[in-house]
């Protein structure tokens, strides 16, 4: 199976939410809330992320009813989080809105190949067996290397390269319809078991990216900070 079809499938897999009993018991719920706050545990860390602005939802493993997943939302391109005021922005009644969908993924027994694959100059996530062939990129000014596969016309990849690591792989449309019609998926490890698995945003916001991902990324370091002094008493002192 190729890299591109193993994380389809490890995502499919983790990402499902747990609604249903399993073997007639419903599993319980490690999610705790309280002030507003959610208390997450996923793969061996946790974070505490308020839960009417940031969270958007999160999903659970079949298996066992664990944390598989969160999914955050904020505005595009300032990363602020969900409010009534920005709610139409975000989300108008037509076309794609102003904003980033965060996916955050427990991967699992499949981290520590997808994890080293993932710093590897050019391939990265990209699961192809042709490799990877660099372009003139349209995004020096924020510092991002531009590829394309051969065999792969509708998309482009980005990568922030690092010490010769990559930092950020992105994975955009490509397919001739105007940039606020078109998608770029921004991905990076996290920890020992995470994959910051999709920043989700239209290619107009492109030049933004490395800004967004960088600020996304400083605040799950903020919850996740948070979660490690957790106290349900303590919750509305930790985060603003």
């Amino acid at each position: 199976m190729n890299m591109h079809k193993l994380l389809l499938a490890a995502v499919a897999a983790i990402a499902f939410s747990v609604s249903l009993n399993a073997c007639g018991k419903k599993l319980p719920d490690p999610v705790e809330r309280k002030d507003g706050y959610a208390y997450i545990p996923i793969a061996d860390t946790a974070f505490l992320i308020p839960e009417k602005t940031w969270l958007k939802s999160y999903g659970r493993k079949s298996t066992d009813g664990s944390v598989g997943s969160f999914n955050l939302h904020v505005t595009a391109p300032d990363v602020q989080p969900w409010s009534q005021e920005v709610n139409a922005q975000m989300y108008p009644p037509r076309g794609p809105g102003q904003r980033v969908d965060v996916s955050v993924n427990d991967m699992g027994e499949n981290f520590d190949y997808l994890s080293k694959r993932f710093y590897q100059v050019p391939q990265s996530r990209w699961g192809s067996s042709r490799l990877l062939e660099e372009v003139e990129s349209d995004q020096t000014a924020i510092g991002l290397r531009k590829f394309r596969d051969s065999g792969w016309q509708t998309s482009v990849f980005y990568e922030r390269i690092e010490n010769e690591r990559v930092k950020y792989f992105i994975d955009c449309d490509d397919d001739g319809y105007p940039a606020d019609h078109q998608f770029c998926h921004l991905s990076f490890p996290w920890g020992n078991g995470l994959f910051v698995d999709d920043l989700k945003f239209t290619r107009n916001y492109l030049p933004y990216s490395i800004r967004m991902a960088d600020q996304i990324a400083a605040k799950l370091k903020e919850f996740e900070a948070a979660a490690s002094h957790h106290s349900i008493r303590q919750t509305r002192l930790i985060i603003d």
